[in-house]
């Protein structure tokens, strides 16, 4: 169900769902029944620029006003609107002194992007349209549309892998075609609003109308209420924030006992930029040099060109300083002035008494 539920492509999403009635034909009936486009991710409209077929907007939200959620209405608004308040703010002076161009977020996606698109081969097919395979499957990205037919491009509003290669083959930057949505403009924009400080009750305007009475508590139950939810069967319980016995996972290297701070595992590239604070790198990728065939790698290495012939009559014209020999009797020291005195090399020493110039003979060795 998983796999028909987030397939991009309705052909993905068929193959999910004859595999799940082989499976379990119940189940396949019972979701049959259900639209498409209310839970499948290749049915949904392309407008609200978000992937999510789940409700993790909501929980997260719920998660931020627990503490206030079961009180009374009036309280419970209240608190809602300081937390708000602050939080606004917050968000307001943390974006003016940010780094960032994109927000975190897609900004870490985009540079996965960016490390899944070198296994793909992006071909100009017009200006603009660019067929790019990656894998077994081929797909159609067109640059001024800012489509692909795997549907993320059209769905995100972020550049996929297919889409990041044809843009750096045309010798473009990723980042000047993410959606003005995930920038730091909108970003300011969206938290603009201000809450006003609001006075409490003892500022409160009162009014002509009737009070509205809290409604009544049914104390049925013994004992205090329940607020966490019950863990089912084979859930692993939630580590306490005070226990000892949590360990620390990298999100690097996926072992425990460190984080991806201090790993020494040579970063990812979207943990590489999270450390970066987010900085956008726009430098083009090193040109990949082409493949070479069987023949030209298996063929030698050429020869270097052959050196120039020595001219033997120019070859010893430079002056060169007299070599002053060592003057020892004995077999070596006079053959190595001999043949230097051959060749001109040592001319003003002048042989060695009871040897005869044609060189040492057997009965001067001793």
């Amino acid at each position: 169900m998983d796999n028909a539920a987030y397939s991009w492509t309705r052909h993905g999403y068929d193959l999910a769902m004859e595999e799940l009635k082989k499976q379990c034909e119940p189940d396949w009936v019972w979701l049959s029944k259900i639209p498409v486009h209310n839970w499948a991710r290749c049915a949904m409209d392309t407008n609200c620029k978000t992937d999510l077929i789940c409700n993790n907007l909501s929980e997260t939200f719920n998660r931020y006003i627990l503490d206030v959620r079961s009180k009374p209405i009036a309280t419970m608004l209240v608190g809602i609107y300081d937390k708000l308040m602050v939080r606004f703010d917050g968000k307001r002076e943390g974006a003016a002194k940010a780094r960032w161009d994109i927000t975190p977020y897609y900004t870490e996606r985009l540079e996965l992007m960016k490390t899944y698109s070198r296994n793909c081969i992006p071909k100009r097919a017009d200006l603009g349209l660019w067929q790019v395979k990656s894998g077994d499957a081929t797909h159609e990205v067109n640059l001024a549309t800012r489509s692909c037919s795997c549907r993320k491009w059209d769905m995100t509003a972020l550049p996929c892998n297919h889409a990041v290669s044809a843009i750096y083959k045309a010798e473009l930057h990723p980042e000047d075609f993410v959606s003005d949505f995930f920038k730091k403009p909108m970003y300011l924009n969206s938290y603009k609003p201000v809450f006003a400080p609001m006075p409490q009750q003892h500022g409160w305007i009162k009014t002509d109308t009737e009070d509205i009475m809290p409604p009544g508590f049914k104390d049925h139950q013994k004992g205090r209420k329940q607020e966490k939810t019950r863990k089912g069967k084979f859930e692993v319980p939630k580590p306490k924030e005070n226990s000892r016995m949590a360990t620390i996972t990298c999100s690097n290297c996926k072992l425990q006992g460190h984080k991806y701070t201090s790993c020494s595992v040579p970063f990812r590239s979207d943990l590489a930029i999270r450390k970066n604070n987010h900085k956008a790198s726009r430098s083009m990728p090193a040109p990949v040099p082409p493949p070479s065939s069987s023949s030209s790698a298996t063929a030698p290495a050429p020869r270097p060109p052959p050196a120039a012939p020595r001219n033997p009559t120019t070859a010893f014209a430079a002056p060169r300083t007299p070599f002053a020999a060592p003057r020892h009797t004995g077999f070596r020291s006079y053959f190595s002035a001999g043949a230097n005195a051959c060749v001109g090399r040592d001319a003003n020493v002048p042989p060695i008494p009871g040897i005869s110039s044609a060189g040492p003979s057997c009965s001067d060795v001793q």
